[in-house]
This record gives structure tokens, C-alpha cells and sequence, in this order.
């Protein structure tokens, strides 16, 4: 018996030797066949994860994704500029061999690497961390466009490095050990236009905060346009360094903060994945957006739980940038009983008298529950009454509104959750009647007008990620 698990075992490494030798050839076919292409800049790849489960799961040396012979192979090529991988880099098992240096890299200008974001950092192979660092430490300096999962980056060390030609950032996942702020990082990257960083909290305790760097006073990210960042941290001195000519700010939880409470939570925690939604006050938000001067600011999303400042935040808002076209609130109860103040929210908002598109979540206390349960193809007879119902209270609560706000507004969007964990933007068109009495007649309609449709299309998009 023991002579037959050693002889299997031989013809295991003796077929792995093949199967390695057989890589290492085709990996130099590859550089050969990629460098007579002397027009090729860009590369796409795209993994199928159903087939390399299904072929190379049970396999100990078995690679899911793509051979780091290959990938040095195909980074090797002198005229590729744009290289993009969707999937996975390599198995969970696999330890980067040593003759893979990535030493001889192209100057990339774009480099984005998906694969899904609900993983933790614990479930991330060293290998493919190693990958990631290796290609990054040697093409930081020339690249214009980032996209990386947070799970496989080291922050820690992209700090040490310059990027001075970057100009998009994108960095979705769990939020890994560092002791570096984001600020810090971001200040290596003075030609930013467009950062994303979409950074869950891991509930775990022995995650240490991140200390707070002291940027240059006379430091301003002068280029930046459009910033989203999830869970921001009221005591971070970025806010006071962002541009003048910001035109887009997203402060919000990531995921949301309502899909804790749905079975997304469960789904996500079957992965093996653990987040906390730590949800700013209103308080906290306007300590943040008190250090912003953004004057030209024209579409803002804020999340955030409300306290007693919920007015003054709302009002400063008014104030600070009126020049917003579209402004999403995802607010929340100060408790379970309290009553909207929908006048008041209405009113303080009603000094932007540009804005266009207003969308809320405002979390209703008595908003009618409504499971949308189809029955041969159509709703039953209760989720139907559930959704008149819950129809009527929006639509009241958008006319409301729509009689304060500036006469500018197009439409008013509020969000629907459903039973089961799904939510919805629901329409009301503004409609404006001339009276001669009574003024304008403001009337909010239960339909999406076309123009404010094409203006918020991709928050609309966005809305539940």
C-alpha cells in the first residue's frame, strides 16, 4: 500500500513537471508571437470561474487563472500600454515561483484587475498579492489609470511609491491592515481627476486605525473632478485640500448601509466575508463638508444617520454649493418613532436654485411594506394593495416637498425597499401649471421625465452597490 501512495505520488510531481515545462514553452511562444505585433497596446482578459472551478479546484497545483509565465509573458511586451484582467490572477493554493520577477515590465498606462468584491483579506493568496505588488512597484510611475481590489493591494506600500501621471483611481473591497490614511496615499498623486474608493469595514478587532497625516498646507489636489469615498473619516484633513473646481462628491457606506439588514448580509457572510457598517452622524458629515470649498460642486451623495444638526447639515449644504444639479441623501432615523420633517427638509434645500434632480432614501417609518409576490405572471391581490399603498405615501410625501423647493427641480426620486432586500428608485416628474391666482400650481407625478432620467442615469445605476 505504502508503495503504491509513493508511486502515485512520483507520477503526481512527474505530471506536474510535464505540465510546468509544457507553460514555460508556451509562455516563451507567447512573448515571441506578442512582440512581432508591433501595433498591439492593449490586452483584455477574461476568466471564466465556472470552467476553472469545475477543471482545477480539486487540483493542488491546480490554476484557476492565468499562469504567472503568461502574465510576465504578456507584461514583457515593450509597446503594450492598457492591460485589463477579469478574474482570477491564480489559485488560492499557488505560491509564486521564484523565476518570476516581472522585472522587464512595459510601461503600462492602464492597469485594472477585477474580481469579486466580496472577499475578505484572509481569503486572498499570498501569491497573488506578491503578483500585484510586483507589478505595481514597477509601473507606478508611469501609470494614468488604477483599478485594483482592496483585498490584494498593500496601502502601506503603495504609499511609499510616487504616481505622478495618475489620474483615475479605483480601489473596491475590504478594507485591509494599514497604518497609513488614505490622504497620504492620495497625496503621492497630484495629477488625480477621478478616485473611487469603495472600502468596507471588516468586524474584525484587530484591525488598527489608521493614523492621520499632516498634508502640506499649500497641498491641493488642483485636477481632481470627481471623488467617492465610503466610510470618510470626520478627523481626516483631506477634505480642506480637495479642488475648488470639485464637481462631484460621494460620502457614503459601502455597501449600503440598509443592506445590512437584508439578505445580503447573510449572502455575503456565506462567503466567509464579516463587515460592519459604521454609519456617520449628521454631525460628523458636517464637520467633513464644512472643510470643503467646492463652489462649482454639481452632484453630491452624502449617508448618514440624523441627530440634532440634521437642519444645520442640510442647510449648509444650501449654502456651501449651489451649483448642485443632483443631490442623493440616503438619511437615516434618529429613532424608530420619529415623525419626517418633510417642510423642513424641503425648505432648507430650497435655497439650490439649480438643482434639477433630487434623490432621497429617507428611511419612513410607516412606508407600507411591500413584497412583490407574482402569481402567473401578475401580483398577488396583497402585494398589489401593498404597492398602491406604498405608492400613495411617496407620492404624498414628493408633493409635499415639491411645493418648497426651488423651481428648478425636474423630478423627485425616492427610494423603495422591497421585502427581500431589493430596493427602487420610484419617479415623480414636477409639474408646473400656471394659475393666475394662485401662481405657479406644483404638482409631483408618479412618472420619469426623459431629461432628469438621462441626468441621473448612472447614480440611478449606482444606487444600490
Amino acid at each position: 500500500m505504502a508503495n503504491s501512495e509513493s508511486l502515485r505520488d512520483e507520477w503526481k510531481e512527474e505530471a506536474f513537471s510535464l505540465q510546468l515545462a509544457a507553460v514555460k514553452r508556451a509562455s516563451d511562444g507567447l512573448r515571441v508571437a506578442l512582440r512581432s505585433m508591433p501595433a498591439l497596446r492593449s490586452i483584455v482578459m477574461s476568466i471564466d470561474m465556472s470552467i476553472s472551478v469545475e477543471v482545477n479546484l480539486a487540483s493542488s497545483h491546480g490554476l484557476p487563472g492565468i499562469s504567472p509565465y503568461f502574465l510576465e509573458a504578456i507584461l514583457s511586451t515593450p509597446q503594450l500600454q492598457h492591460l485589463a484582467i477579469f478574474g482570477p490572477l491564480c489559485h488560492p493554493n499557488d505560491v509564486l515561483p521564484q523565476d518570476v520577477t516581472f522585472h522587464s515590465l512595459a510601461r503600462l498606462t492602464s492597469f485594472n484587475y477585477q474580481l469579486e468584491h466580496e472577499r475578505s483579506v484572509a481569503q486572498v493568496s499570498v501569491a497573488e498579492k506578491k503578483q500585484i505588488s510586483l507589478i505595481l512597484g514597477r509601473v507606478h510611475d508611469h501609470l494614468e489609470r488604477l483599478s485594483v481590489p482592496s483585498a490584494c493591494v498593500v496601502i502601506d506600500e503603495m504609499a511609499i511609491w510616487q504616481w505622478p501621471l495618475l489620474e483615475e483611481l479605483t480601489i473596491h473591497g475590504e478594507k485591509a491592515p494599514s497604518s497609513t490614511p488614505l490622504s497620504l496615499l492620495l497625496s503621492k498623486m497630484p495629477r488625480l481627476r477621478f478616485a473611487s474608493l469603495m472600502l468596507a469595514d471588516p468586524a474584525r478587532e484587530d484591525l488598527p486605525p489608521a493614523c492621520h497625516s499632516s498634508l502640506d498646507p499649500q497641498f491641493l489636489w488642483r485636477d481632481l473632478e470627481v471623488l467617492s469615498i465610503a466610510h470618510p473619516n470626520p478627523e481626516d484633513e483631506m477634505y480642506a485640500h480637495l479642488s475648488h473646481d470639485l464637481q462631484e462628491l460621494s460620502l457614503r457606506c459601502w455597501p449600503r448601509h440598509y443592506k445590512h439588514q437584508t439578505p445580503f448580509r447573510e449572502s455575503v457572510f456565506t462567503k466567509g466575508v464579516q463587515w460592519t457598517s459604521p454609519l456617520l452622524s449628521s454631525s460628523e458629515m458636517l464637520r467633513i463638508l464644512s472643510k470643503i470649498e467646492a463652489p462649482r460642486l454639481t452632484v453630491l451623495e452624502i449617508e448618514y444617520r440624523a441627530d440634532s444638526t440634521g437642519t444645520q447639515l442640510l442647510r449648509h449644504i444650501g449654502a456651501a454649493f449651489p451649483s448642485l444639479i443632483i443631490l442623493r441623501i440616503h438619511r437615516y432615523r434618529m429613532t424608530a418613532q420619529e415623525v419626517l420633517p418633510l417642510v423642513e427638509i424641503g425648505r432648507t434645500l430650497s435655497t439650490l436654485q439649480q438643482l434639477e434632480v433630487l434623490m432621497l432614501h429617507l428611511d419612513f417609518a410607516d412606508l407600507p411594506d411591500v413584497k412583490l409576490f407574482k402569481r402567473w405572471g401578475s401580483l398577488s391581490p396583497v402585494g398589489e394593495k401593498q404597492l398602491r399603498d406604498s405608492d400613495a405615501a411617496l407620492a404624498q410625501a414628493a408633493n409635499i416637498m415639491a411645493q418648497v423647493l426651488a423651481p428648478s427641480l425636474e423630478c423627485i426620486f425616492f427610494l423603495r425597499p422591497f421585502i427581500g432586500g431589493v430596493s427602487q428608485w420610484v419617479p415623480f416628474r414636477i409639474v408646473r401649471t400656471p394659475d393666475d391666482q394662485a401662481g405657479d400650481r406644483v404638482t409631483a407625478i408618479y412618472e420619469s421625465p426623459h431629461l432628469s432620467e438621462i441626468r441621473a442615469y448612472r447614480y440611478l445605476a449606482q444606487s444600490d452597490e
